[in-house]
C-alpha cells in the first residue's frame, strides 16, 4: 500500500537556487515498507526506511535564464548522488495548508517536442531515504 500526496506549489532547491516556475503537476508517493516478524509469543513490526518518489511535470525551458531543465540535467550529470531539497505545499493558501519537505536525487530531463507546441515532460525523482519526508500542517 502507498500514500499519494498531490500538491499545488513546489519549490526545488538546486545548488543555492530555489526553482518554483515551470511546474504543472507534482505527486509524491510513499511506499509502505513495514515488515512483520513472528517472534516468540508475539508479532513484531519494524519500519527501517520510508521509500518515496516524486513525479514532477514541467514545461521545458531549455535555454532560458534560470532554466529548471538545464539545472536538473547539470545536477544529474555532475552530482547524481547529491540530494535536492524540496518543499511541496498542499492546499496552498487555505486553512488546511500542509507543507511536505524532503530530498530527492537529480534526474536527466527528456528533450524533444513537436513543432512549435509546448510538450510537458515528467521527471520521476527517487527520494533520499536519509532525509525522511516531513509533514508540517498549518495550525
Amino acid at each position: 500500500m502507498s500514500t499519494v500526496i498531490t500538491g499545488n506549489a513546489l519549490t526545488l532547491e538546486i545548488g543555492s537556487t530555489a526553482y518554483t516556475a515551470q511546474v504543472t503537476a507534482v505527486t509524491v508517493t510513499r511506499e509502505d515498507s513495514q515488515e512483520t516478524f513472528d517472534a516468540l509469543g508475539s508479532r513484531v513490526y519494524k519500519t527501517i526506511t520510508f521509500p518515496y518518489t516524486m513525479d514532477v511535470t514541467i514545461l521545458p525551458d531549455w535555454g532560458a535564464d534560470g532554466s529548471l531543465c538545464q539545472a536538473l540535467t547539470s545536477a544529474a550529470l555532475s552530482a547524481p548522488d547529491t540530494g535536492l531539497a524540496f518543499e511541496l505545499k498542499v492546499e496552498e493558501g487555505t486553512a488546511e495548508e500542509t507543507v511536505v519537505e524532503g530530498s530527492v536525487f537529480p534526474e536527466l530531463v527528456e528533450t524533444g517536442g513537436t513543432g512549435f507546441e509546448v510538450t510537458p515532460v515528467t521527471v520521476s525523482f527517487t527520494g533520499n531515504r536519509n532525509v525522511p519526508l516531513v509533514f508540517n500542517p498549518t495550525p
